[in-house]
């Protein structure tokens, strides 16, 4: 369900909804599940805030549809533990690409190609 509403927060987005349409759809497909709903949109917006140069800020503006989505009445003490979530993996997958292109470097240099 969160890839679902990870893709569904990315198209309203990109496609230009508005922040209610866009907050009813996630909500109906969330079916009540605000844990769900704040996990998204925390890892969407820590990803961002790492790799912000990437998507033109479609991200943060689902991240945003995802926090609305949420409603009002929730402890939104949860979604900075999982902006820093957001912001783990995506400081990883920027480590481990960086590793990955540095091993293949030396690859290439020890094998004279």
């Amino acid at each position: 369900m969160a890839a679902q509403l990870d893709a569904t927060a990315r198209r309203a987005a990109f496609d230009g909804a508005t922040p209610d349409a866009a907050a009813s759809e996630l909500r109906a497909l969330a079916d009540g599940r605000v844990d769900i709903l704040m996990r998204a949109a925390g890892h969407m917006a820590g990803v961002w805030s790492v790799k912000a140069r990437y998507d033109g800020g479609v991200a943060l503006i689902a991240a945003g549809f995802l926090v609305r989505a949420m409603g009002t009445e929730t402890d939104d003490l949860n979604l900075a533990h999982w902006v820093d979530e957001g912001r783990f993996a995506a400081r990883r997958t920027v480590r481990d690409a960086a590793a990955l292109a540095s091993f293949q470097r030396a690859q290439r240099r020890s094998s004279g190609r």
